[in-house]
């Protein structure tokens, strides 16, 4: 496809996501990845376990890192370099400082996905979405306007009730406050099991079906190398679109319910072909952006303003 065509497809997409958050916003979930903290200084999971190499570990080198992750993925490769480290507290001390902002605490980007969105999910450790509230409250504390109150969920427990009833952060993969870090070939077994046919915490991917089934999710910042999240959300898909196939031929006045899910995507000539066909097998519709962030950034201030608590009270346009 050429620049244009990708452009006109990603305009099409973008307004079928608008429709639906115009219809209901608190249905559409942001799904944030490791992408949109980038900006922050937080590491990409390829310079993390770099890092971790350089600092750590005692035989494994950095520079054979990238290979060991073509080689075996990045979980493997993580618990290969915690066994090489062998200490816990230094590990767990490592990742606790790794996922603390060095350039700034927050962006402007995700400052609009909390004004915009209801609740927000995502796979990150650390703490930029909480300082992008503080950073709200802050600056509109004097003009009347009910603060953002949010909870929490972490694992192990996590639940897609609360995601309606009240503002939710979800820290899907683990927390930075709390020391919990999915990132090893352990840990993803024990909170995919599905992926490994092995018993395990059956929570994470109880509430993913829930989200994937029931919500719009809007993926922001993700960039799909996580083989176990991509396994598990394409296995749950096929079984939803599955199941709707049969109730629509046995049930002919049923409506149909469509599967919708989009992800914001930075525009990679070289990788499109390759990308396509992962959202596709996924079922994700992308809108693709041309520039870093301007433009991710002129979509989401083209969604509709979220309006807080207090009456005939919104937040400023973004």
């Amino acid at each position: 496809m050429t620049e244009k065509e990708v452009q006109k497809l990603s305009e099409e997409n973008f307004q079928k996501l608008l429709d639906i958050y115009n219809a209901d916003e608190k249905m559409c979930l942001p799904f944030l990845g490791a992408g949109i903290s980038t900006p922050t200084g937080i590491d990409s999971w390829k310079k993390l376990l770099m890092n971790m190499a350089i600092n750590l570990c005692k035989t494994i080198k950095s520079d054979d890192v990238e290979n060991i992750i073509e080689q075996y993925g990045y979980p493997r490769t993580a618990s290969l370099l915690k066994e090489d480290i062998n200490d816990e507290v230094e590990y767990k001390n490592f990742l606790i400082k790794q996922f603390e902002p060095t350039n700034i605490l927050t962006t402007s980007a995700i400052i609009k996905i909390v004004i915009k969105f209801h609740s927000i999910v995502t796979t990150n450790y650390d703490t930029t979405i909480e300082e992008a509230i503080k950073t709200i409250n802050y600056i509109y504390k004097d003009k009347g306007i009910e603060k953002l109150d949010y909870e929490f969920q972490d694992l192990p427990v996590l639940s897609s009730i609360k995601l309606l009833r009240k503002k939710n952060i979800v820290y899907l993969h683990g927390y930075k406050k709390n020391e919990t870090f999915l990132l090893t070939e352990e840990d993803y077994k024990l909170f995919y099991p599905s992926n490994y046919s092995s018993e395990g915490i059956e929570s994470l991917e109880n509430f993913l079906k829930e989200i994937i089934e029931n919500m719009t999710l809007v993926f922001i910042g993700f960039s799909f190398n996580d083989k176990d999240f991509c396994d598990f959300f394409k296995r749950t898909k096929d079984k939803i679109e599955s199941q709707k196939r049969l109730i629509n031929m046995n049930f002919k006045n049923h409506k149909e319910d469509k599967f919708n899910h989009f992800a914001f995507i930075k525009f990679n000539n070289e990788k499109y072909d390759e990308l396509e066909k992962i959202l596709n097998d996924l079922g994700i519709k992308a809108i693709y952006y041309f520039d870093k962030y301007a433009n991710l950034e002129e979509y989401l201030h083209k969604l509709e303003k979220t309006k807080v608590v207090k009456k005939e009270e919104e937040y400023p346009s973004v």
